[in-house]
């Protein structure tokens, strides 16, 4: 036997089973591990995607201290028995890899043949293009294996955008170790509350903490995930009024009232198991559909929010093909959909529309900043929170440098006078003309006279907390960014010096510092929308129908009318292709006008008595925004509404008369029974103190 003294290595090798963690740190093995200078360990990666490891590549350090792998070689390529296609997806492995770099050391040799194995090893690490940072490290070694020109002159390669999200330790959660959250997996905010899955033994449960100091929020707690059998949960989602929690042991999707934290039986997802979806992890909606992440079949399943049902059209099915094997917490903007991965240590993106990859989206840092067990992950749209279970805490990254460098390609940054620092690991604050605050944002943009040519990103509206931006003086063409108008602490814009063509977006009117009468340009025309309703006052339950009249807004344009909670869309005027509606608690209806002077909708009211308040935006052709005016609110009550359909006198009460009138409505089934029994009601009430009788 062992002695329950001894010290060491233990290597675990199973067969015909899984391990979800089978390539951890310091996973290199023996004879890999060797300290030979001519022996090479080599790691693996896709010859499709040679800037993704392999999951199944082993990582150093060796038990002694040292950096392994030694260098990174092609996998999953064609042999002569097995040729790529749709079944096979080629050779895989380090078993490939390693013959891969054995024949660039053979050409080595031949070029030099008095090298000996330490030197030509250390040729081959010294020729491979670095990955990531430091230079060797545990996952790449010394890069890629690549070998230069036989004439040894090498191709120029233009700068690669960088894939860094800057840290924002000032917004990263560390509270969680003491607050017994220790096995963190998904997480979701409502902009005030962090809610944290943890799936500790006995300790099933969903921690709350406060968005902005940090500190725990008990009183927000869901306790009751134990109870329910919810034992193993993982990813969380919620529209506001319901959470959803997912279960890898039970195939499903609790569903959990977000006030109470007790469940709501009627709206859990009881489909994954049919759908063959049996190791759901990570989950996000955009209020339609419900994708869900499957750590076994390595994709992401979609489901209506409705019915529940697959919506297989919309699944993500290329995941694995892009070396995102260990698919975990999952979030999305609308456009992108990012993916956590705990065993390649990075969140990868994909376009929301096409599902293919979005390699300048990706978080490539995690592995850099300590952050190696990725699981759940959400976003405000400029700062992105990742919860890790190896550290037990909440890391957190801004998303600000993923749109300086959308600047930088849009505006051919590499023929600007003075790109210094940018696309570089350095942090913005020290790339030329961009200032940060204190808590680390771009505040402000100088790069006037700078050679920047082409047109402006739209991107540039996500620099929440810019206040200054200085482009005059460059060769900038195109319309002024419509989304400029939404950067409410914009003191300065300077865009004179350019080919500027448009008008200028009437929101940026309001920036006090501005050079626009240098421009040329007019204010671009302001489109206005009127709302008024077939009626102010409705019953619990019935409908109501809204009447928008647009103006001013080009040759096409966009009503968005954000319908009180509880009401729902029913039907509009316009055409069905026409009209998008979102959410459920709170449902968002937009409308697509091409031409239109006017249209309705009609939407069923809450079931909730009280002033209920309608709000929307109009969009011009240009992408400007403002307000739709006139009337905005509607009374729900079942006795006003009584009482403006049958008290003829206005007099405040039912009168017999009157009384036998909605006896008639009753039968013709214009009144249900309650809507009568209400009446009696108010007819033995007689008339209200004051009134006329």
């Amino acid at each position: 036997g062992v002695p329950s003294s001894a010290s060491g290595v233990y290597h675990l090798f199973v067969r015909d089973s899984y391990i979800e963690h089978y390539t951890g740190n310091g996973s290199i093995g023996n004879p890999a591990e060797s300290a030979n200078p001519g022996m090479l360990a080599v790691g693996a990666a896709p010859w499709k995607d040679v800037h993704t490891i392999e999951p199944f590549s082993s990582r150093g350090p060796t038990p002694d201290g040292r950096v392994k792998p030694d260098i990174v070689g092609a996998d999953c390529g064609v042999t002569a028995r097995s040729p790529l296609n749709e079944y096979n997806r080629g050779f895989c492995g380090t078993s490939q890899a390693s013959p891969h770099v054995a024949g660039m050391a053979a050409l080595v040799r031949q070029r030099f043949p008095d090298y000996t194995p330490a030197q030509v090893a250390n040729y081959l690490k010294d020729n491979a293009e670095q990955r990531r940072s430091p230079d060797p490290n545990y996952t790449w070694g010394h890069g890629f294996a690549k070998l230069p020109p036989p004439d040894g002159t090498e191709t120029p390669v233009p700068p690669a955008p960088s894939n860094v999200f800057t840290r924002n330790p000032a917004a990263e959660f560390n509270t969680l170790d003491v607050a017994s959250n220790q096995e963190p997996r998904g997480i979701w905010s409502d902009g005030e509350t962090m809610w944290v899955v943890d799936i500790t033994f006995r300790n099933e449960k969903i921690y709350a903490y406060d968005m902005a100091t940090r500190a725990r929020a008990p009183g927000k707690d869901f306790d009751t995930l134990q109870a329910a059998g919810n034992t193993l949960p993982f990813g969380i989602w919620s529209d506001g009024e319901t959470m959803w929690v997912s279960d890898y042991l039970d195939e499903k999707i609790y569903a959990y009232d977000m006030v109470t934290k007790e469940r709501v039986e009627g709206k859990d997802f009881d489909t994954l198991q049919d759908a063959g979806n049996t190791w759901p992890q990570g989950i996000w909606s955009d209020g339609t559909t419900m994708w869900v992440a499957d750590w076994l079949e390595e994709k992401l399943y979609a489901y209506d929010m409705a019915t529940k049902e697959r919506a297989s059209g919309r699944d993500f099915n290329f995941l694995k093909a892009a070396g995102n094997l260990g698919l975990q917490g999952i979030w999305s903007d609308g456009m992108t959909m990012w993916v956590a991965d705990p065993i390649i240590d990075k969140v990868f993106a994909y376009d929301m529309a096409t599902t293919a990859r979005v390699r300048d989206r990706e978080f490539d840092t995690l592995e850099a900043a300590g952050n190696l067990r990725a699981r759940g992950i959400w976003s405000d749209g400029t700062t992105t929170w990742v919860s890790d279970s190896l550290d037990g805490k909440i890391f957190a990254y801004y998303m600000e440098r993923d749109v300086l460098t959308a600047l930088y390609i849009a505006t051919r940054g590499d023929d600007w006078t003075n790109s210094d620092g940018w696309l570089t690991d350095e942090p913005v604050g020290q790339w030329h003309g961009v200032t940060i605050d204190a808590r680390g944002r771009v505040s402000g943009l100088d790069l006037h006279d700078n050679a920047l040519s082409g047109e402006l990103p739209a991107d540039l509206g996500n620099l929440t907390e810019l206040e200054e931006l200085r482009l005059n003086g460059n060769q900038l063409t195109g319309a002024i960014p419509n989304s400029l108008g939404i950067l409410e602490n914009l003191a300065l814009l300077h865009l004179a010096g350019n080919q500027l063509t448009g008008c200028v977006p009437t929101a940026l009117m309001e920036v006090e510092d501005n050079d626009f009468a240098q421009l040329g340009l007019d204010v671009c025309p302001t489109a206005t929308a009127d709302r008024s309703f077939s009626a102010t006052t409705v019953a619990p339950g019935g409908q109501v129908t809204v009447t928008i009249e647009p103006t001013a807004y080009g040759d096409a344009g966009q009503v968005t009318e954000t319908l009180p909670p509880g009401f729902v869309y029913e039907s509009s005027s316009l055409p069905e292709d026409q009209v998008t509606v979102t959410g459920q608690r709170v449902q968002e209806a937009r409308f697509a006008l091409a031409g239109e002077t006017s249209f309705t909708y009609t939407a069923t009211a809450s079931g909730s008595e009280g002033l209920h308040t309608f709000s929307g935006t109009v969009q011009d052709s240009e992408g400007n925004e403002s307000p739709v005016g006139g009337a905005d609110v509607v009374s729900v009550s079942l006795r006003d509404w009584l009482l403006l359909r049958y008290d003829a006198n206005d007099d405040g009460a039912i009168e017999i008369s009157e009384l036998l009138t909605a006896i008639d409505d009753y039968f013709a089934g214009l009144i249900d029974f309650r809507e009568f029994l209400a009446l009696i009601d108010l007819y033995f009430e007689g008339p209200a103190p004051g009134s006329a009788s």
